[in-house]
């Protein structure tokens, strides 16, 4: 566990210290595609080196969450999938948290963050699903009808949330390029 997280943290530092982002040429491809060759790019010069960098060993870390990026790696079923797919399935689960926070921000700031807190559950992908319409109408004191009419306004504010985070994943965020995108998102969940 100790090597993947000095590997992450010198992957990063790399990152920083060469200052990518400003050479990358975003009309060879997305961003997540750019991420992933260059960590392959680093974990193959890592290999040849035959050494990691070791904790503290004079370079300022970048302190990273770990005990999340742990827990939403304990909840990774344990199966055949090549890091690729595991890759590009926490890039789809971010982006879907990212459009959450988004639409949980805007609603706040609305005025309707506790409506929210009880609505949002029906988009939650971290929710257990055993929410029902008739309990939060009974919590909200709203009809089932007028609930299910409130979640499905989210809905769409939580695709348009959506939309705009992978826009910003872009370089020329047209509409294509935007559902181009949602499909290999929902490939990449299930």
């Amino acid at each position: 566990m100790h090597d993947a997280e000095d590997l992450t943290q010198g992957f990063f530092c790399h990152i920083l210290d060469k200052d990518l982002f400003t050479g990358a040429n975003p009309e060879l491809g997305r961003l997540r595609t750019f991420l992933l060759t260059t960590f392959r790019r680093y974990i193959e010069d890592v290999k040849e080196r035959q050494h990691a960098i070791k904790r503290g060993g004079g370079v300022e870390m970048l302190s990273l969450d770990v005990k999340t990026g742990e827990k939403w790696y304990a909840r990774e079923p344990s199966d055949s999938a090549t890091p690729e797919s595991v890759f590009d399935r926490n890039w789809a689960l971010s982006l879907l948290r990212s459009a959450f926070e988004e639409l949980s921000s805007t609603e706040e700031m609305s005025g309707r963050g506790e409506q929210f807190k009880a609505l949002g559950q029906f988009l939650s992908i971290d929710g257990d699903g055993e929410v029902t319409y008739h309990a939060v109408s009974q919590s909200l004191k709203m009809s089932e009808e007028a609930v299910r009419q409130a979640v499905h306004r989210l809905r769409i504010k939580f695709r348009d949330c959506l939309r705009r985070q992978i826009a910003q994943t872009l370089v020329q965020a047209t509409e294509q390029q935007i559902d181009s995108e949602l499909r290999f998102l929902r490939e990449a969940l299930h």
